[in-house]
């Protein structure tokens, strides 16, 4: 599909961890960042916007869990709600 992919981490799932992630993908040319969670993808939105990088212009961020935090930050992450409950459902009624 023209693109490749970059792992960075593991990262402590915390705003922190967001920090050192984006620390390793600084000056890469990094057009899109799929964070673990919405407190990594905090940190990484913070920091890059600390060093002046437009999110989401230049990068664009996305959490998961769809937490409160998202909305607030600015600019506000995308997050991607995963319905857990239905996925223990699921997993349940597959496997027993």
């Amino acid at each position: 599909m023209g693109f490749k992919v970059n792992q960075i981490g593991p990262v402590h799932p915390t705003v922190e961890g967001g920090y050192q992630a984006a620390l390793a993908l600084e000056g890469g040319g990094t057009t899109a960042i799929i964070a673990y969670n919405d407190l990594i993808a905090v940190g990484i939105v913070l920091r890059f916007t600390a060093d002046g990088v437009n999110v989401p212009g230049d990068v664009s961020v996305i959490g998961f869990d769809n937490t409160l935090i998202a909305p607030v930050v600015t600019p506000p992450i995308t997050s991607i709600r995963i319905p857990r409950v239905q996925l223990g459902q699921v997993a349940y009624a597959v496997c027993c």
